[in-house]
């Protein structure tokens, strides 16, 4: 039996150590499907910024001009400044804005207020409160008490007796003996054990994990502009209506050719796509910031500075995260282990458990023989008497009982010491866990995070590269000018001397009107012979690098101090011997008012016949000058800003009857009165034609007659 059940423990192991290969293999490749299924998320979501990047190493959409440390690529040109002329013409209303109508003796009082007030509050607030508490007791009781009493007993018991006499004479012998043998061996041996076993295992863990993070933006604007005053109907008798239209101007448009200057162009250095790295955005920052097209690439020039930083948190957090992990993966393992273990302890224990039980319940089903039974073995109970007398060892079934408890207190320790290491494993794996949780969803969010800032960072780049003419062009404006000058000044240059000669082809004998317009650009032949040299000098000797003009690509224009024979060539078709500078182009020296007093003047001028033969070159140039987006002489309409108040008053008067009869007596008393005054006035003159100049609003005239003294009485005085 004892064979049987180690190879059967042996064969429990084995099945558990090979259960533990195939699950630690299996273990292994679920560690590298997650390990492929990381990267293959990873992958996903790194896709845009990929294609961001791959975008920005692709080739211009443009070719650009040579020019690196050493040599530059230079070429030649004139550069042409126009000139506008805006001429103030009338006002005019423009679309109605408001009316106001009013009664008759009405008056509203408008105050207009305009209150701007902006509020911007943006508070983003995460709170994260976590609390694992656990707490795990077990508590083990074993009492046992066991009593074994046996009691042998032996009697040997041997009477002899013996009786005799003997008669010799008068003496008489009487013999009498007796023999006892008397053996009583009696074993009394009581065992009380009392096993007292008590395990208490507490464990207690609280993980508490609180993150709070608060942020605050507040913004406040306000503007407030207030505008008052009173509109009024001073008529009693008629409605008017107030109209507000929007004030606008004409004005005139006129452009004209005002300067040529011969120039120089000298080619820049261009970065290549792949050399728009971080380094050479955080180089030129300061200058992007200000020039950006759009508010929404600030943040990947914010992101830019700190990208390098959260990576190396994220490497960290990424390598203690693999620790974790493997930490973890131990204790599963190990936990596993201890499974196993305890499964086979538990096995070991409960067959050490059954075979003790088998030995007791054996000698219990012997214990409870009849009588009759154990008499028939009466002899080998005395011999066991006998040996027990003469100190020989009767213990066997004793000894093996003995045995198989201390077997079965063996494997129950084990048992419950495997049990106890198992669930402090347990427990220690679930904190290991859930800080592995933790650190987990943090690289999550950190690789999000960073997945985000390295998006934005691709996207302005490939913002920057889609758009590097127009940031190199500021990155070159804020150069300081000392600076261009000694980067630029030696730098060489080509110089032509020599003559040439420019032979236009002579003009129809018949000229027309179509000529004009040059609408047939072969009827003018330029033929140049040049006979030249070319030399080389620096680029301060033949430029003014302290004036620079402008940009055309990666070209920087600069005047020149002289022209050439090239410059001069090209010069040619704006310089004419009579009018002075003038544009070519014969469409942009005319304007439609123009046009037309030249076809008056023509038209007067000009037989019928004549003019009719030219007719149709009028229309058609007529027709181009019409269709030409740069013409003079447009007039163009211009808002102001400003309202244009018109009053319309009402046809109709609403006045009662009455009072509009009692208007009309009114008006002939007023009629009558003018009469009166109009009359009394020739009077008046009359009088004074007729030299008396008498007051003629006198009531009472005395006349006092002796001193020839006479008074007169003003009454009215």
């Amino acid at each position: 039996i004892t064979t049987y059940m180690n190879q059967s423990n042996n064969l429990a192991v084995l099945r558990a150590k090979g259960k533990s290969i195939i699950d630690a293999a299996n273990e292994r490749i679920d560690e590298k499907k997650e390990v492929v299924d990381e990267y293959s998320s990873l992958k996903r979501a790194k896709q845009l910024t990929n294609d961001l990047l791959k975008d920005l190493h692709s080739k211009y959409s443009f070719r650009h001009f040579a020019a690196n440390g050493n040599e530059r690529s230079v070429n030649f040109g004139i550069l042409l400044s126009y000139q506008q002329k805006w001429e103030p013409l009338n006002y005019q209303a423009g679309e109605l804005v408001k009316t106001i109508p009013l009664a008759p003796k009405e008056t509203r009082k408008f105050s207009k207020k305009i209150n701007v007030k902006k509020h911007r509050t943006e508070k983003e607030q995460e709170e994260n409160l976590r609390i694992t508490k656990s707490e795990s007791q077990d508590t083990s009781r074993a009492e046992s008490e066991i009593v074994n009493k046996a009691g042998n007993k032996t009697a040997f018991d041997k009477n002899n007796t013996t009786s005799g006499g003997v008669s010799e004479g008068p003496l008489t012998s009487s013999n009498s003996s007796s023999f006892t043998l008397h053996n009583e061996s009696e074993r009394d041996s009581q065992q009380t054990k009392k096993n007292f076993h008590e395990a208490v295992v507490k464990a207690s863990q609280e993980y508490k994990n609180e993150r709070k993070i608060e942020i605050i933006t507040e913004e406040t604007y306000e503007s407030e502009i207030t505008e008052s005053g009173e509109i009024s109907n001073p008529n009693d008798e008629l409605t008017v209506t107030y109209l507000f239209y929007e004030l606008q101007r004409q004005f005139k448009i006129s452009e004209r050719l005002y300067r040529l200057r011969p120039v120089i162009m000298v080619a820049q250095e261009m970065p290549s796509p792949h050399q728009i790295t971080n380094e050479w955005v955080i180089t030129h920052d300061w200058i992007i910031r200000r020039v950006l097209l759009d508010d929404s690439f600030k943040q990947g020039l914010e992101y830019i500075y700190i990208i390098n930083g959260e990576q190396l948190l994220m490497d960290e957090l990424e390598r203690t995260v693999r620790e974790q992990r493997s930490i973890v993966k131990d204790l599963r393992q190990n936990v596993r282990f201890l499974t196993e273990e305890v499964a086979v302890q538990n096995a070991l224990m409960m067959r050490a458990i059954d075979r003790q039980a088998g030995i007791l319940d054996e000698r219990t089903v012997w214990d409870r023989v009849p009588v009759v039974g154990k008499a028939l073995d009466i002899t080998e109970n005395v011999l066991d008497g006998v040996g027990n007398l003469i100190g020989m060892g009767g213990d066997n079934e004793e000894s093996a009982n003995e045995a198989a408890r201390i077997r079965t207190e063996s494997m129950t320790a084990a048992y419950e010491r495997s049990e106890r290491e198992r669930k402090e494993l347990l427990a220690r794996l679930e904190s290991e866990t859930t800080v592995l949780n933790d650190l987990s969803k943090q690289l999550a969010l950190k690789r999000k995070d960073i997945i985000e800032k390295q998006t934005h960072i691709a996207r302005l780049k490939a913002h920057i590269k889609d758009n590097i003419l127009y940031y190199m062009q500021s990155i070159w404006n804020y150069e300081p000018r000392d600076q261009r000058f000694f980067r630029l000044f030696n730098t060489k240059v080509p110089v032509f001397d020599g003559k040439y000669s420019i032979i236009i082809k002579a003009a129809p004998a018949e000229r027309t009107i179509s000529d004009l317009a040059v609408e047939d650009k072969t009827r003018h032949v330029y033929h140049m012979e040049v006979k030249m040299e070319m030399k080389h000098a620096t680029l301060k000797e033949v430029a003014d690098l302290d004036d620079m003009l402008g940009y055309k690509g990666n070209y920087m224009i600069f005047s020149l101090n002289r022209s050439n024979i090239l410059t001069d060539f090209m010069m040619a078709p704006y310089i004419d011997s009579e009018f002075g500078l003038t544009d070519p182009d014969n469409l942009g020296n005319w304007s439609l008012e123009d046009f037309d007093k030249f076809v008056a003047c023509l038209q007067k001028e000009m037989t019928a016949e004549d003019y009719k033969k030219i007719e149709d070159d009028i229309k058609k140039f007529y027709k181009q000058l019409l269709m030409d987006p740069l013409r003079n002489g447009d007039l163009i309409t211009v808002p102001t800003g400003s309202l244009f108040i018109e009053a319309l008053p009402g046809s109709h008067t609403i006045l009662e009857y009455f009072k509009l009869a009692h208007r009309f007596e009114d008006v002939k008393k007023v009629q009558a009165e003018n009469r009166w005054a109009e009359l009394n006035n020739a009077r008046l003159a009359a009088r004074i034609i007729t030299g008396d100049y008498e007051e003629p609003k006198i009531d009472k005239k005395i006349v006092v007659e002796g001193n020839e003294v006479s008074t007169h009485l003003d009454m009215d005085s």
